[in-house]
């Protein structure tokens, strides 16, 4: 009876045993699939800590490029500041340059106290801009004038003045071509533009006037004494060409080449 129970005792630890053992199997065999999964976690974690790095430094270098960008615009802004006056600037001495010489041209110098140029940015549906030039004329004795109400012989005065004032503020060194430079004008009017204006107006200078209708030889010798050389344009045989000649027979070879040219 007792070595039965033994017996029977046996069995059931052996059971118990053979049931731990499987127990332990499978604990080791979850061990391992959750080992897996680690390796699987920490292998995802690595990646995500790298995007977060990279991103981390994006923003890090997108910040810097706003400060560098917010630096730029601020130097745009002050530039932009800088030009504006600058062109102010340049705006009023070419008004003031442009009336005083209007006045000492004009022989009725009350009609002239301000030459006054207003810019205007327009922008006609497009992309680009334009800037539009308003120029009105002061006088005291009949206020502001637009300059489309001038008439053609002061407005040539005016635009002439302009110029010269345009010319001398700016910095470039190049030649002025002027046709037909005293077309509108009366005789006054014609000495004062060719004594004041076109006398030291630049380096280089080049009047294409013509000759007995527009330009008379009284009127030429208050300016020959600065004029480097002459060209007459003579037509012979259907063309053109440039002749040279001396100032101090211009308007004799000129009459001669008309004579020839009615002949």
């Amino acid at each position: 009876m007792e070595g039965r129970l033994e017996t029977e005792q046996t069995a059931e630890d052996r059971k118990r045993i053979a049931e731990l053992n499987e127990q332990i199997r499978q604990a080791d065999r979850d061990s391992g699939s959750l080992e897996e999964k680690l390796k699987k976690i920490e292998e995802e974690l690595t990646k995500f800590r790298k995007e977060r790095s990279a991103v981390l430094h994006k923003i890090e270098a997108s910040e810097e490029l706003q400060k560098q960008l917010d630096v730029i615009d601020r130097l745009i802004k002050s530039l932009n500041q800088f030009i504006e006056r600058y062109k102010k600037e340049k705006i009023e001495l070419v008004q003031q340059q442009a009336t005083e010489l209007v006045q000492r041209i004009l022989h009725k110098n009350h009609l002239v106290d301000q030459i006054r140029i207003e810019m205007q940015e327009y922008d006609p549906k497009s992309d680009s801009k334009h800037t539009l030039i308003h120029i009105t004329v002061l006088g005291s004795g009949q206020g502001a004038r637009d300059f489309g109400d001038l008439s053609m012989g002061e407005r040539q005065i005016v635009v002439t003045a302009l110029l010269h004032a345009l010319i001398h503020e700016s910095y470039f060194n190049f030649p002025v071509f002027i046709d037909s430079p005293l077309q509108k004008l009366d005789v006054l009017h014609k000495q004062g533009i060719l004594e004041h204006f076109y006398v030291g107006l630049h380096t280089q200078t080049v009047l294409l006037p013509l000759l007995e209708s527009e330009l008379h030889e009284p009127e030429f010798e208050l300016i020959r004494q600065h004029i480097d050389r002459c060209y007459l344009i003579a037509h012979e045989n259907e063309a053109s060409r440039f002749m040279p000649v001396g100032a101090a027979e211009l308007f004799d070879r000129h009459r001669q080449l008309q004579a020839r040219t009615t002949a």
